[in-house]
């Protein structure tokens, strides 16, 4: 049997016993958790001030809004994997190449979803999407380019400007300037010839026209031509309008996805 902390399990014992739309008075806390008076008054001390639990009036408490957040988050979070993974694998299975669904944290490119067509040559998603550079990736540089121009300035502050993994980008003039050039073409597309692959990617949007994530795409370079090529950029901006009205209709925006 797992060992469990005391104090602990006695919180959230009392939380159990507590709604955010309703008061539970100490006797009924004390009557429903067991707990003696004063041990019960400690820990709701210890709640209320962290601002997990709310105390009104003398001796009546109920769950904060600061507590019900932790089950909105998740519930976003939730919906937002469940929306990229089914995107990802709706490029994939229409383009018959690996698709990704990506956003930033904490100033890095972090991979929501991904899902590869199963056929005889295929890029091998796992080594591709592994570590994507903030600069140096299709994914990465529409993430960079649909920022505000002060998300930009913050991701500055923590990355550094792109130097030799972007066009030798040292300075924010230049920086704003190679990322508006993006944001002209919708599209960032980028070839490697030593790895042998093409790159392919397009912002998605909330609402409000915010940045949220970047849809992408990577091929064979053998199997890249101007008739795939075109057909891939239209898959891709398709279902990323599909994805923008998803978002739209779980609610989601820019604040959800975008952690600098």
């Amino acid at each position: 049997m797992t060992k469990t902390i005391q104090v602990i399990e006695r919180a959230f014992d009392i939380m159990e016993h507590l709604a955010p739309d309703r008061e539970v008075s100490l006797d009924a806390l004390t009557a429903a958790t067991g707990l003696n008076k004063g041990t019960l008054c400690n820990i709701l001390k210890t709640l209320v001030a962290l601002g997990y639990v709310e105390k009104n009036g003398p001796g009546n408490y109920r769950l904060s809004s600061k507590f019900m957040k932790f089950g909105e988050t998740s519930s976003r979070e939730k919906r937002i994997t469940e929306t990229a993974e089914l995107y990802a694998k709706l490029l994939a299975d229409e383009t018959g190449e690996s698709g990704v669904v990506c956003t930033l944290r904490a100033g890095r490119v972090h991979i929501i979803a991904q899902a590869q067509f199963q056929r005889s040559l295929m890029i091998n998603p796992f080594s591709v999407y592994k570590d994507i550079s903030l600069y140096h990736s299709v994914s990465g540089r529409i993430l960079t380019a649909f920022l505000s121009a002060g998300q930009l300035e913050k991701i500055v502050e923590v990355s550094g400007f792109p130097g030799s993994e972007w066009d030798k980008i040292n300075d924010l003039k230049s920086f704003e300037k190679s990322c508006a050039g993006i944001c002209s073409k919708g599209i960032s597309v980028m070839s490697n010839i030593e790895k042998e692959i093409k790159a392919f990617a397009v912002p998605v949007f909330d609402n409000e026209k915010r940045l949220c994530a970047s849809l992408g795409l990577t091929i064979p370079l053998s199997r890249s031509n101007a008739n795939t090529d075109k057909k891939i950029i239209a898959s891709l901006k398709k279902n990323s309008a599909k994805m923008e009205k998803a978002f739209s209709r779980e609610k989601l925006s820019q604040e959800d996805f975008i952690k600098l």
